[in-house]
């Protein structure tokens, strides 16, 4: 069969994507009861998406999200000590 390979990688790509999602949403969960794992969960996966950023062709608006993304870690990790 003729491109079955391409819908196996297109189901394998969204299932990654699925499961980064769940992912993300645990620890944005966890920050919510101020969780330390979630922090460090959180700051986990915003490292490898702005690593993903950069890598891609940036624009204006990425260096917007990028700006964004340590605003929020830099606050979240001066409130450290709040987190259990």
């Amino acid at each position: 069969m003729v491109g079955q390979g391409l819908r196996g990688g297109f189901y394998g790509l969204a299932g990654m994507t699925l499961v980064g999602g769940v992912i993300n949403l645990i620890s944005i969960v966890a920050i919510r009861y101020l969780k330390r794992w979630g922090l460090i969960l959180f700051t986990i996966l915003s490292i490898i998406d702005m690593m993903g950023t950069v890598y891609d062709l940036m624009s204006y608006a990425q260096f917007i999200t990028i700006g964004i993304y340590i605003l929020i870690l830099v606050f979240l990790w001066v409130n450290y000590k709040k987190f259990s």
